[in-house]
């Protein structure tokens, strides 16, 4: 309504107006600040200097309070996009010990199955000659002993031979 009266060139009821847009507490500084600027000029124009002046510095007061505001809401987006870069960080570096712990766990795993699979192949092969080692020496043994037998059967049949020659000698003496 200032503007639309502003504008018409009702000046009178422009300053009315924009003197309401003044009292009204809003968070929109640049409503306080166009609302200055215009009564400033208004005054202006009268050659009314000392309220041109007046509204001229208020005008810069709302502009201080719009780059206050603008300030921290800046500040505070700034605030909030680091706590979550922040955030953003914290989690892709527990993603990465995560995932170091898993490969790490992995990695374990596979040794563990290598030298498990090594040491099974290790002691089958350990098994496997000690058995052909076991094997071999029976047959040695059963071959030496077949040997003992023979010549004890041979040894045997000598004694068996002596002492019946003996047993004859000592007849033919009786």
């Amino acid at each position: 309504l200032a503007r639309y009266y502003y504008e018409t060139g009702k000046m009178d009821s422009a300053i009315i107006y924009y003197k309401k847009c003044l009292l009204i507490k809003s968070p929109y500084f640049y409503i306080c600040e166009n609302a200055a600027l215009k009564l400033s000029k208004i005054y202006s124009a009268t050659n009314n200097y000392v309220m041109s002046n007046v509204y001229l510095r208020q005008s810069m007061v709302c502009d201080d309070s719009l780059s206050q505001n603008i300030f921290k809401q800046n500040s505070n987006l700034i605030k909030k996009l680091n706590e979550k870069l922040e955030y953003e960080r914290r989690l892709d570096a527990e993603a990465k010990m995560h995932s170091f712990i898993v490969f790490t766990i992995i990695l374990l795993f596979v040794i563990f199955l290598f030298v498990t699979i090594y040491y099974i192949r290790n002691k089958q092969v350990k098994n496997k000659n000690q058995r052909e080692k076991v094997k071999r020496i029976i047959s040695e043994l059963h071959i030496r002993g077949n040997d003992i037998i023979i010549k004890n059967d041979l040894r045997i049949s000598q004694l068996k031979n002596e002492i019946s020659l003996l047993n004859n000698k000592i007849d033919k003496f009786k």
